[in-house]
């Protein structure tokens, strides 16, 4: 897909790396749970928005991970929690030993805010269907098994 994109857009790129990783278990690692194979686009924000836009709705469909230190500003927030499945704990994790923001800067902050708000979002919707689907279906052991997640 990316192959196809560049053979027919010009690609605003001054440099690019392509690499593979093994799987890890770090919180936010873009290799947490599952090999990864990276292809890291090196180019000046400012004429790139778009681009990046583009490939990004691209990579989309096959589940990419975005680097956290690379661009966060032009993806949508909401796609990265649910591409990180450890985020929520992340989030617990700042929480406890960061309450008052001391250790992050301003950028960090903002998509510490960000991520807390949709977190805290869906599991509040989750525990809604829950409620919902128990209250339906009080015998059933399924419901009662999925509640049980929230």
């Amino acid at each position: 897909t990316v192959k196809q994109y560049c053979e027919h857009n010009r690609v605003p790129y001054y440099n690019f790396e392509i690499r593979a990783t093994k799987q890890d278990d770090a919180m936010l690692s873009c290799c947490q749970g599952r090999d990864a194979m990276w292809i890291d686009f090196q180019a000046k924000a400012n004429v790139s928005k778009e681009f990046f836009d583009e490939i990004e709705s691209i990579l989309r469909p096959i589940g990419f991970r975005k680097h956290w230190a690379k661009g966060m500003d032009n993806t949508d927030p909401n796609y990265v929690v649910e591409q990180f499945p450890r985020v929520t704990d992340f989030v617990q994790l700042m929480k406890s030993f960061d309450p008052m923001g001391k250790f992050r800067n301003t950028q960090g902050e903002s998509w510490f805010k960000v991520m807390d708000d949709i977190v805290t979002t869906s599991q509040k919707s989750v525990r809604k269907k829950c409620l919902t689907i128990s209250e339906e279906k009080k015998e059933d052991d399924f419901a009662i098994l999925y509640c049980k997640c929230s």
